[in-house]
């Protein structure tokens, strides 16, 4: 038999987008020992257009950024926002997808512990009967 083997399938990318509503229920974005956040960088800022279409994606009132400061922090064509909530920094890279922009992003897990009652640092005494 002098056929190669078959390829395998290849899947396109999946570019449609996530229901918001839908994420922020699944487990992906919050667990029962914590919540993810995320650190989204962004680079190759390197026009005045793309400065621009980055500001209107920041200014979006549902992410209740602060788009002035995160704007001034872009240094070398670069910005990292820190500490995102699943659905802002998905909604960030969500709405960058469509310009020449490279986004990249790091997940990091918060764990929720109960506050540990501190014990006395002292010992009680007993009280003078009068």
């Amino acid at each position: 038999n002098d056929f190669p083997p078959p390829m395998p399938e290849v899947k396109e990318p999946d570019n449609k987008p996530v229901d918001i509503t839908e994420f922020a229920n699944s487990e992906d974005s919050s667990l029962e020992g914590g919540e993810y956040l995320y650190t989204v960088q962004i680079s190759r800022i390197d026009s005045k257009d793309l400065r621009d279409d980055l500001k209107y994606v920041l200014m979006d009132e549902k992410l209740k950024l602060d788009y002035v400061a995160l704007m001034r922090k872009i240094s070398s064509g670069k910005l990292l926002i820190p500490d995102l909530h699943p659905i802002k920094a998905k909604r960030i890279v969500e709405q960058l997808q469509f310009f020449d922009l490279e986004v990249r992003w790091v997940q990091k897990r918060v764990i929720m512990e109960e506050p540990i009652e501190e014990e006395a640092a002292y010992e009680e005494e007993p009280l003078d009967e009068v």
